[in-house]
C-alpha cells in the first residue's frame, strides 16, 4: 500500500508517454495530458481544445504552456505551477492547469 492507503501503482503500466500529432492521437483513455504548446498558434490551440472536449472523456487535468483560447467554455482554469525548462533557469516557466467543466460539475454535484 502507498502512503495514501491506496495500492501502489506500477508506473510502467499506469503511465504512457506519447509523442506525436495531437490531432491524430487517440485521447479517449487519457486522464492527464501535457501540451508543450509554446509554439502553437491560436488556430491549433482551438483545434486541440475542440478535439479534447469531444474525445478525452476521462481527462482530469490538462497542462499546457500556452493559455487555452478565451472562447473556450469546456475547460476551467485551475491554476499554474512553475517548472524548470531547458530554456529557463530555476525560476522556471508557467504551466497552466485546466480541468473539464463536466468533471467540475460532477465533483460539485450533490449526487453520490
Amino acid at each position: 500500500m502507498g502512503i495514501s492507503g491506496r495500492p501502489r501503482s506500477n508506473v510502467d503500466e499506469d503511465v504512457k508517454l506519447v509523442e506525436g500529432d495531437m490531432l491524430a492521437a487517440d485521447v479517449g483513455e487519457a486522464t492527464h495530458i501535457f501540451l508543450s504548446s509554446l509554439c502553437f498558434g491560436p488556430q491549433l490551440m482551438e483545434q486541440i481544445t475542440e478535439k479534447l472536449s469531444k474525445e478525452a472523456v476521462k481527462l482530469q487535468c490538462l497542462a499546457t504552456l500556452r493559455a487555452l483560447p478565451r472562447s473556450n467554455s469546456v475547460f476551467r482554469y485551475t491554476g499554474a505551477v512553475f517548472a524548470e525548462m531547458t530554456w529557463t533557469g530555476v525560476e522556471g516557466t508557467a504551466i497552466r492547469l485546466y480541468s473539464l467543466t463536466r468533471i467540475c460539475a460532477l465533483e460539485n454535484s450533490d449526487h453520490p
